[in-house]
């Protein structure tokens, strides 16, 4: 009975819970740590052991390579032969990419299997261990490898140092810019009380596109906290705000993509990693149906929702007067 409960690895059951079912279906009252152990052997059963998990990866990738031929799939181990990175770019995404914004999305998120890692997802719109040096240059050489190197390309993230050295190493002519949401989460830590009257004016500078309302701005910002103004000028204008940028992001100012992928990916994060790989592609393969079937019946030029915006505007314009 403890088993079927995590069938479905979105749904989550503590031992509390599991115990408490158990009182009230079947008038069991055992102890807290008879139910933790039922619940891992029940996630043993159902998932195999976590380490067993690692050997089903060169089988897997073989199998990945054959069904999605192009592929860019490469797996790095230690000298002992351990698992250290495993990078998954799938043909159809890169040949995607040719057909989506050369801005592209970094962020990472913590796995929480038994043996922890790190997933990275790098993310473009329409039309592994700790966060350290060796992880991300082996990425961003992999990156750079299976999608290749785009025309007024840029790459946003959180401002990782690791980050920005391996950016800075792989792709010598691709700015780098700031994810502005993490940018004021480190401005709201360093100076706690001007950021309430500051956050305001810091997201309209960040998106404005005319650099003398930036600057007048500024100079607000200057008048309320001029530590604030330091942090910002010693950051880079050309790093965060758009009317700097040397590369058009449109409305690409935070990392908020490839968050929501990892967000997306949340409950399956625990899974062992064989199963999160796997999850990961039927999620990626759902959505690309998904879209696709979208984009067959779709008789506009643009997508619902940015079609309507471009009518409200229309007859918003036919009532202007002159």
């Amino acid at each position: 009975m403890v088993k079927q409960k995590f069938k479905n690895h979105k749904r989550k059951n503590s031992a509390t819970e599991i115990r408490s079912d158990m009182k009230e279906d079947l008038g069991m009252d055992l102890t807290y740590i008879m139910y933790w152990r039922a619940k891992e052997q029940s996630l043993e059963d159902l998932r195999g052991k976590p380490s067993a998990s690692y050997g089903k990866l060169p089988a897997y990738i073989h199998v990945l390579n054959i069904t999605y031929p192009g592929s860019h799939i490469r797996m790095k181990k230690h000298e002992d032969n351990d698992f250290l990175y495993i990078f998954v770019a799938l043909t159809t995404f890169i040949q995607g990419f040719d057909h989506c914004r050369p801005v592209i999305v970094i962020d990472a998120s913590y796995l929480r299997g038994l043996y922890s890692g790190t997933l990275v997802a790098a993310c473009t719109m329409d039309g592994a261990d700790s966060e350290n040096d060796a992880s991300w240059t082996w990425f961003f050489q992999n990156l750079k490898e299976a999608y290749g190197e785009r025309e007024h390309m840029c790459v946003v993230f959180d401002r990782n140092p690791s980050i920005i050295k391996a950016v800075a190493g792989v792709y010598n002519n691709v700015p780098h810019y700031a994810c502005m949401w993490h940018l004021w989460g480190n401005v709201k830590k360093k100076f706690r009380k001007s950021h309430d009257a500051l956050s305001e004016i810091f997201y309209t500078m960040a998106k404005s596109y005319s650099k003398s309302e930036f600057h007048n701005l500024m100079e607000k910002v200057e008048l309320v906290d001029v530590r604030v103004n330091n942090y910002l000028e010693l950051t880079g204008y050309d790093k965060w705000a758009r009317s700097y940028g040397i590369v058009h992001r449109v409305w690409t100012l935070t990392s908020n993509i490839s968050e929501s992928i990892n967000v997306a990916l949340v409950s399956a994060r625990e899974l062992p990693i064989y199963d999160f790989l796997e999850e990961v592609r039927l999620m990626f393969g759902r959505w690309n149906c998904e879209n696709r079937q979208e984009a067959l019946y779709t008789r506009t030029d643009l997508i619902g929702k940015f079609q309507a915006i471009l009518q409200q505007n229309e007859a918003e314009c036919t009532r202007m007067k002159a």
